[in-house]
């Protein structure tokens, strides 16, 4: 590089002295030829003299640069084959600079399957726990009627996935794919790479992890020799930038394979759903048939499973997520072992603290992110923790994010204490104000889900519409069902039975059925008139939100308890608009 530069400065060099040259010579007196022949013959030994000295340099120049080239093209051969070696020895991501696709590719495609699994689906899906069923005529069968119609009649659908093979023994061979993709299916087969069709059966399955093992007899398969099972690679190495590879079956497309980078790591997805991990963000094309199957690290190891993508049209725009290796072994070994997952278990809901609630639960920004929700009866928390506290840290770990919670419990063992920090509000301090305290909880397994029917009256008399509800009295019967079909032994709060959606935007997470239990959890309402009392303590003390905590049954024998932002000012002003509306009239 030094030669080829010294050139260059060289012939600028050469050309401005013989731009030099010729201005000299119209500048010579005609009087002394003497001296101009002397001059001018100088002058042309030094051109010559500047000309060799140009061809000498150019031709050190090229033999140098030629010999450079090689010396980088040795080294780089060797630096690969170095490192490739180095990868495969010590399974380092960081030590390959290399990645030899194609390779990987064939040995990893003779253990990838594609799937498909047929379902028979007796009525939509989408609504946690299910459609709930309410006995006919009965009052949620009146309030939910309208958001619930739909079409049961039995339906097969058919669900394509992606899956690998993990291990074989004897008689059968295990795959691994997502959950969703077997889930309920009444029939699976799966697609060898060299095409073989066999049947598969389902082994174990999670749906909170979104994993499952569906194994295939070896008897029927014809190439035997051909199924080899793949190797799990340690996620936790993976750099952001990495290559990664992708092989599944989108669209149908069996054996496809697609390339990209690890793009974050540690991605929470952006739909609410519970995730008890971080999954590994990456721009590996992957489509809706690629669920369950494998992520490759350089050197052909699987570092995740593909479960999602983001899209707004179901089609691939780069952004896909992977459950990491080192969590979805971890469950799939528990699940070869046992045929289940043990998980932690506090009994409670919980939800996020966005700026409205906070502004209603007068907490300043590094006052928590979680909000205890309610807390289920014959739970481990019971006595223990209390609808309103908010949950900041988890055994010294301070929670930056409502999602943590979920994760740190679940991965934590069953029977064990666990110290959680909370910030409880005063009874009847209104604005609230927090004591800290740490609290000791021993952590339960994840109960079964009840299934009980419900039997609730309907009761229309003693309405009374206030703040843009309509709302009343339960009865008597109305909490006995409480207490008997939800296991529920708060029997306090009013019946929300209509909401004017007009009246305010605050009444947009709010619907027919809801029962408003208490304001900020310190204010219990037992009956309407404690409700109208709160609304007017509150507007006296000029609060501008106040937060309603809701109960909503959601299925059969299940119900969940949430905090609403109610802003007053908002309620009042457009009390206010409609109150100067008739005073024109």
């Amino acid at each position: 590089m030094f030669s080829k530069h010294f050139i260059g400065i060289l012939l600028v060099t050469s050309a401005l002295f013989s731009m030099g040259t010729r201005i000299a010579k119209k500048d010579i007196p005609s009087s002394s030829k003497k001296n101009e022949k002397k001059q001018e013959h100088q002058l042309q030994s030094q051109e010559k003299e500047k000309e060799d000295l140009k061809d000498s340099t150019s031709a050190e120049s090229s033999e140098s640069s030629e010999k450079s080239h090689h010396q980088r093209d040795d080294q780089s051969s060797v630096s690969c084959s170095t490192h490739t070696q180095s990868s495969d020895e010590t399974g380092s991501a960081a030590d390959c600079t290399c990645v030899n696709w194609p390779i990987i590719a064939k040995e990893a495609l003779s253990s990838v399957v594609n799937i498909i699994a047929t379902q028979q689906i007796s009525q939509p899906k989408g609504m946690p726990g299910g459609m709930p069923k309410m006995p006919s005529g009965s009052l949620f069968d009146e309030l939910f009627k309208d958001f619930f119609d739909a079409d049961k009649s039995p339906r097969k659908v058919q669900a394509a996935g992606s899956g690998f093979i993990i291990k074989i023994n004897d008689k059968f061979g295990y795959v691994v794919t997502n959950y969703h993709v077997v889930a309920d299916a009444k029939t699976i087969k799966i697609t060898l790479s060299d095409k073989d069709e066999v049947n598969a059966t389902l082994v174990a399955g999670d749906e909170r992890s979104d994993l499952a093992i569906i194994k295939f007899e070896l008897s029927s398969v014809k190439k035997i020799k051909n199924i080899k099972p793949m190797s799990w690679g340690d996620s936790s190495s993976l750099m952001v930038a990495e290559p990664v590879m992708a092989i599944g079956n989108p669209f149908g497309f069996g054996g496809t394979v697609t390339t990209g980078i690890v793009s974050y790591k540690g991605r929470y997805l952006p739909n609410g759903a519970q995730q008890d991990f971080e999954f590994i963000q990456h721009s590996a094309q992957i489509n809706m048939g690629n669920s369950g199957g494998c992520l490759l690290n350089k050197q052909g190891h699987v570092i995740g499973i593909n479960t999602a993508i983001i899209t707004p049209n179901a089609g691939n725009v780069g952004i896909g997520f992977a459950i990491p290796s080192n969590e979805a072994k971890r469950i799939i070994d528990k699940l070869l072992d046992t045929g289940y997952i043990k998980r932690g278990y506090l009994g409670i809901q919980i939800q996020e603290i966005n700026d409205d609630l906070r502004e209603g639960m007068n907490l300043d920004k590094d006052g928590g992110v979680i909000l205890v929700g309610s807390v289920q009866e014959d739970g481990p928390s019971n006595g223990i923790l209390e609808p309103g506290d908010v949950i900041i840290e988890f055994e010294g770990k301070k929670i930056k994010e409502a999602r943590q919670l979920p994760s740190f419990v679940s991965n934590s063992e069953v029977g064990k204490k666990v110290t959680l920090t909370i910030l409880r509000p005063k009874k009847d301090d209104y604005p609230p104000t927090y004591s800290k305290m740490n609290v000791n909880i021993t952590l339960a397994q994840v109960p079964q889900d009840k299934d009980l029917s419900k039997s609730l009256s309907q009761n229309q008399k003693d309405v009374l519409d206030i703040e843009g509800f309509s709302v009343r009295n339960l009865t008597a019967e109305e909490k006995q069902s409480f207490k008997k079909d939800f296991s529920r032994k708060q029997t306090s709060g009013i019946l929300i039975v209509g909401v004017d959606k007009q009246f305010s935007e605050n009444h947009q997470f709010l619907t027919k059925g809801d029962v408003i239990e208490s304001i900020n959890s310190t204010m219990i309402i037992h009956n309407v008139k404690d409700f109208e009392k709160y609304i007017q303590k509150a507007k006296q003390k000029k609060l501008n939100s106040i937060n309603l905590q809701i109960w909503r049954p959601i299925s059969q024998g299940q119900g969940a308890s949430r905090f609403v932002p109610f802003k007053l000012s908002v309620a009042d002003h457009d009390k206010k608009d409609e109150k100067k509306e008739k005073n024109k009239d």
